[in-house]
C-alpha cells in the first residue's frame, strides 16, 4: 500500500463545513434533509430516498445505509 500514497505526501482530515438544503424539482424533494427528533437528536439524510443517513458525533465516521 505504500506505493499506493500520493507523491505529495499521506491524506490528512480537514474540517469541512457544509450546509443542508432542499429543492423541489418536478415535485421531487433533493438536497440535505435535516430532521430533529423527539429526544433533542437531528439528522441528516440525502434525498431523495433516504438511503443515507448522519447522525452526531458528525465526525464522518457514524452513519446508515
Amino acid at each position: 500500500m505504500a506505493d499506493a500514497a500520493p507523491a505529495h505526501g499521506a491524506p490528512r482530515r480537514i474540517t469541512i463545513t457544509a450546509e443542508p438544503f432542499t429543492r423541489t424539482i418536478d415535485g421531487v424533494e433533493f438536497g440535505w434533509k435535516v430532521h430533529h427528533h423527539d429526544d433533542g437528536t437531528y439528522t441528516v439524510t440525502i434525498e431523495p430516498g433516504d438511503f443515507i443517513c448522519y447522525y452526531e458525533p458528525w465526525d464522518g465516521y457514524e452513519y446508515d445505509t
